[in-house]
């Protein structure tokens, strides 16, 4: 038996250790039985159990159980760069050979979100080397925010009044660097009752800093949202190659989560992001992109309200003289991303109201918009159609004022040729296979271009002389 008090990575820790004698380390018929408890802050570990030949590291059958504020503070005990999580119970088998460690049978808790599955750890090459294989029957995605570099847990206050559209928490790109990792992690069924995402499978590497994700991958009904990514560091820095496709993306569920409107009908399309920075925003930021998106069924105000984030989506609809609970026919957009910088190719949506088309840029840098909208009713009666409407400012609060330019008595057709981008700019996309004819009519008023292919990655001008 024996005690161990004293200070480690600047939190108290104590040890108490109950094992077999000394002369039984040494024998061939009996294993040595073994029971450690330690506390180091939060963290306790506890290991008990037998291993057969203790001197070789060989006949192990031991139990270990893990409990914490963190699986990051597991970091300093283990040599691993783990994630902060939120608190965690989790227990397994514990077998030792030479240069690796594998626990399997691994089960516990998260924060709300169960755990199971196997790792192993080789040591003895220029880093460890992480192999796991992990499942949840159920999960909460905010448990995993640490992953990602985000802190675990629901949003703060300050993080609901981020100026952006995209998060700016930084990413740490060191702890790539401290371990090689092979994961496999799939998710059967995700908690909330504001979280549309059905399921979860994932699967990544991290080889010398380098990652590569291949891909990450949500159920949303009977449609996915998959992503895939490289990222390289550089210096502080990511460099991000990463695309993101979205089928069949069911409009129904999207809506549930609002718990304000319903809908129907199906979301698809694509988006890329080529880019360098420590944060989601700041890679947006610097980066090259596109995003194709089309929309068949769904309401309008959900859309600009809840799904986008944005506020000023009733504001704007009374501004276009439409209802707050105006229904989407079909919405299809084609983007380019520049140097930070998102314009656009064409958009338009074909509302029950009118057809609205929309030009404009979205300046990732400063976080502000500058948009012009321009409508068509589809029940022209009256000789004149409402001029443009300007959205400008800051995006998560931006003025919505009457454009100076007015397009009067024009009539209808003149006003579609206005809204109307060729054909050409629309983007390819694979909807719902039960909703692709919502929009047939709205594709066909611009049938006097050629089809579009997938627009290619917007090339930056160049800077040299």
């Amino acid at each position: 038996m024996a005690d161990a008090h004293g200070t480690y990575a600047g939190q108290p820790i104590e040890g108490h250790l109950v094992g077999g004698s000394v002369l039984a380390l040494r024998s061939k018929t009996q294993p040595w039985p073994i029971d450690l408890r330690v506390a180091n802050g939060r963290t306790t570990v506890h290991l008990h159990g037998t291993v057969a030949d203790p001197l070789a590291l060989a006949g192990a059958r031991l139990r270990l159980a893990l409990a914490g504020a963190s699986l990051g503070s597991l970091s300093t005990l283990t040599g691993l760069a783990l994630p902060d999580t939120p608190p965690y119970s989790l227990a397994g088998t514990l077998d030792f050979a030479s240069h690796k460690i594998e626990v399997s049978d691994i089960e516990g808790r998260v924060g709300s979100s169960d755990l199971e599955g196997t790792l192993a750890v080789a040591l003895g090459g220029p880093r460890p080397v992480l192999d796991a294989t992990l499942q949840s029957r159920s999960v909460n995605l905010v448990d995993l925010g640490g992953f990602i570099g985000a802190k675990p847990g629901p949003k703060t206050p300050a993080a609901k009044a981020d100026a952006g559209l995209l998060p700016n928490t930084p990413i740490n790109v060191p702890r790539f660097r401290n371990a090689d990792v092979h994961l496999s992690y799939r998710a059967g069924q995700i908690q909330g009752r504001s979280m549309p995402l059905d399921n979860l499978v994932a699967a990544l590497d991290i080889v010398d800093g380098k990652v590569t994700v291949h891909p990450v991958a949500f159920g949303v009904g009977a449609g996915r949202i998959a992503i895939t990514a490289k990222l390289d560091p550089t210096g502080r820095l990511l460099h991000t190659d990463a695309e993101v496709d979205f089928h069949s993306l069911d409009v129904a569920r999207l809506m549930q989560a609002t718990h304000t409107f319903t809908g129907a009908g199906t979301l698809s399309g694509s988006a890329r992001l080529v880019g360098t920075g420590n944060s989601l925003a700041a890679i947006a930021a610097d980066g090259d992109g596109v995003l194709l998106v089309g929309m068949a069924g769904g309401n309008l105000s959900a859309v600009l309200v809840d799904l986008s984030g944005l506020e000023f989506g009733n504001a704007l609809l009374s501004a276009l003289g439409l209802p707050k609970t105006t229904d989407i026919t079909c919405m299809v957009g084609n983007f380019a991303l520049q140097h930070g910088i998102l314009r656009t190719r064409a958009f338009i949506i074909d509302t029950r109201q009118a057809i609205m088309g929309g030009t404009g840029k979205i300046d990732m840098r400063s976080n502000t918009i500058d948009l012009t909208l321009r409508t068509a009713p589809k029940h022209f009666s009256i000789g004149s159609l409402p001029g443009p409407i300007h959205i400008s400012g800051p995006v998560r609060s931006p003025r919505i004022l009457p454009s100076a330019q007015t397009v009067a008595r024009a009539g209808i057709a003149g006003a579609l040729a206005a809204i109307f981008p060729p054909l050409a700019a629309l983007p390819t996309i694979q909807f719902g296979t039960t909703d692709h004819h919502r929009c047939d009519a709205l594709l066909e008023r611009a049938r006097h271009e050629a089809p579009g292919t997938r627009p290619p990655l917007p090339q930056r001008p160049a800077t040299g002389h």
